[in-house]
């Protein structure tokens, strides 16, 4: 998505450069410009979701497969085999 709005665009580049300059991340003033975009955005994303249909997640398998995991974890810890743990 790009931003035309100049007003916008420039207080979203004036809060990225100020973030990335504090060294710690606190809270600032509210910018009226940019909290304005946020919640016409959000209104307007509200509107397009409300006639999508529900997601029906498999939550039983989910369950079972979380089960399974902690299962084959908990053996290799009790047989003494070292599980290791990546991402």
């Amino acid at each position: 998505m790009t931003v035309d709005d100049k007003e916008l665009k420039g207080a979203i580049d004036a809060l990225v450069a100020a973030k990335r300059a504090a060294l710690e991340m606190d809270r600032g003033p509210r910018i009226d410009v940019i909290s304005s975009f946020i919640d016409l955005e959000i209104e307007r994303f509200e509107k397009i979701t409300t006639n999508l249909p529900k997601p029906n997640p498999a939550i039983e398998v989910l369950n079972d497969l979380f089960r399974m995991t902690l299962q084959e974890v908990w053996v290799e810890e009790s047989s003494g085999l070292s599980a290791q743990h990546t991402l």
